[in-house]
């Protein structure tokens, strides 16, 4: 059989072949779409919008379980609940704390607040107190209680 007449092999083909710029083009085009499916269904990408989301879900879950314990909830007896209120207000103001009269009385410092108003219906003051750690919360909640109670 003669040489010359054979068929190229495959290997001799791929080396004498030229893809045109359009066949390149479609090429990467289609491994670009390829690569996006693939990452975006099991390669665990996000949009930003998405991961925004996420990172925005993840801190107010974090935020509210380190808030957690170092929160306060109480509901104390107050024959007098405006003159409780009252005295909650000078004793804080006169400490630098920032006075707010929204919702009762709301007293708010750099590291912890509180708020204290009065029940409608019965003669109690709920306190809601918050603190950066729970040794702060513990003191500061007993602080105002004593102040509540006296």
């Amino acid at each position: 059989m003669d040489q010359s007449k054979r068929p190229p092999t495959f290997k001799e083909r791929w080396a004498a072949s030229r893809p045109t710029k359009t066949v390149v083009f479609w090429s990467w085009l289609g491994i670009g779409i390829l690569t996006m499916i693939v990452g975006f269904t099991w390669g665990g990408w996000v949009t930003g919008s998405t991961a925004r989301a996420m990172a925005e879900a993840r801190g107010e879950d974090a935020v509210a379980k380190r808030l957690a314990p170092m929160c306060a909830l109480r509901f104390e007896n107050a024959a007098d609940k405006g003159q409780k209120l009252q005295e909650l207000k000078e004793r804080y103001a006169a400490l630098g704390g920032r006075i707010s009269h929204l919702d009762g009385i709301s007293v708010d410092f750099d590291d912890w607040h509180f708020n204290v108003r009065p029940s409608n219906t019965e003669p109690l003051l709920r306190l809601n107190l918050e603190a950066l750690d729970e040794g702060a919360m513990e003191h500061r909640r007993d602080e105002v209680l004593d102040l509540i109670r006296t």
